[in-house]
């Protein structure tokens, strides 16, 4: 299931620790999740949850964007799915994130 973020910041550290071999603090994840959440014009994050486990194993964070030479646009920031998960399609969570931003541009 595909749903906005909430309070996961465990769930998140554990993804960036595992799938990105980033290392960082439940608390610093909390704190971020807390400020870009709150930037609603620029910020986008959802994730996965696997409703069986009812456990978070991917998230995306999508900034939007728009520039001089372009109308505005997406620009992936991290996309990353638990090992375990990977194979199942749940990276296609891309392409429905994307379907979705360019009906809430039009």
């Amino acid at each position: 299931m595909i749903r906005q973020i909430k309070e996961d910041a465990q769930s998140i550290r554990e993804i960036c620790d595992i799938s990105l071999g980033y290392t960082v603090s439940t608390e610093l994840v909390e704190n971020q999740i807390t400020k870009l959440s709150a930037d609603k014009k620029h910020h986008v994050i959802y994730v996965y949850e696997d409703e069986d486990l009812h456990k978070v194993v991917g998230f995306i964070h999508a900034e939007i964007y728009e520039s001089l030479y372009s109308d505005c646009g997406l620009n992936i920031l991290g996309l990353a799915v638990l090992p375990e998960f990977q194979g199942r399609s749940i990276g296609k969570i891309d392409e429905s994130f994307r379907n979705g931003f360019s009906t809430k541009i039009n």
